[in-house]
């Protein structure tokens, strides 16, 4: 499958879940309208209390005269810019908590779309499917940390150590195994609950590393955009669900295994 197959993925999966089956909005709507509870209780928290921890670090500056009136201006920058490190800081901590607030509506997002395609009917709900989706986006948000920070070595080591090429070489780099990363992300969904081992997804994404790579490119530039994240999230959970379903069955059709 070619590299810009990926990504027609991501526009099938936003029609899928837009325009076809509008019903699903009752799945994915549900972190969405959570996550945006989320950021908009840290901006409120920011914005009232942002006195009251100003006061804890430096109190109002009661000092007559000119030195006064520059520590008075020196005090309001200090509160503005306190106030925008910890709107930055809380709308970190919020992204952060995005997938584990829609890793179970994302993994139920996924069953949906693929048992529309399929025509088979979805497991009933357990308990226990959901516990393991959250562990499952706690272990992929540590792993992605991981994997930063590991890229992050790396593409330094490299822009050090190989002159002129090195520079350029780095960030192609990490831009190609995040891009990876990310659609294998997604396409876990229904690799997992098919409970598949790691060498399948290994040898999964060897085999597929075209399509993969197309799709992983599209979610890496469009999900770091604020706010757009929300929006273009369940059409990346269904892009990649719906391509797992078709490489699949083209596989099972070839009477060829994946790997």
């Amino acid at each position: 499958m070619a590299l810009g197959s990926g990504l027609i993925y991501l526009l099938r999966g936003a029609r899928f879940v837009y325009w076809r089956h509008p019903g699903l909005a009752k799945i994915w709507l549900i972190p969405i309208v959570l996550t945006v509870m989320a950021y908009a209780c840290t901006l409120v928290l920011a914005w009232c209390y942002h006195d009251l921890w100003l006061s804890w670090l430096w109190p109002e500056p009661n000092a007559l005269g000119w030195w006064g009136k520059t520590l008075s201006v020196l005090h309001s920058v200090v509160e503005w810019l306190l106030t925008l490190i910890v709107l930055a800081l809380s709308w970190l901590f919020v992204t952060l908590l995005t997938s584990l607030i829609a890793s179970p509506f994302n993994d139920w997002l996924s069953e949906r779309v693929e048992g529309l395609v399929t025509g088979q009917e979805p497991p009933a709900f357990r308990w226990r499917l959901l516990y393991r989706s959250v562990l499952r986006a706690i272990g992929l948000e540590i792993s992605k940390l991981g994997l930063y920070l590991m890229l992050l070595v790396l593409s330094t080591a490299l822009a050090l150590s190989v002159p002129v090429v090195g520079p350029l070489l780095a960030p192609a780099l990490v831009f190609s195994l995040s891009a990876l990363f990310f659609a294998v992300d997604y396409v876990d969904w229904p690799m997992s609950r098919r409970d598949q081992p790691l060498a399948y997804r290994w040898h999964f994404m060897r085999h597929h590393w075209r399509a993969m790579l197309g799709l992983g490119t599209g979610i890496w530039l469009l999900l770091y955009l604020p706010l757009v994240q929300l929006l273009f999230m369940p059409a990346a959970v269904a892009g990649a669900t719906l391509m797992f379903v078709d490489l699949e069955k083209d596989a099972s059709e070839s009477d060829k295994p994946i790997t």
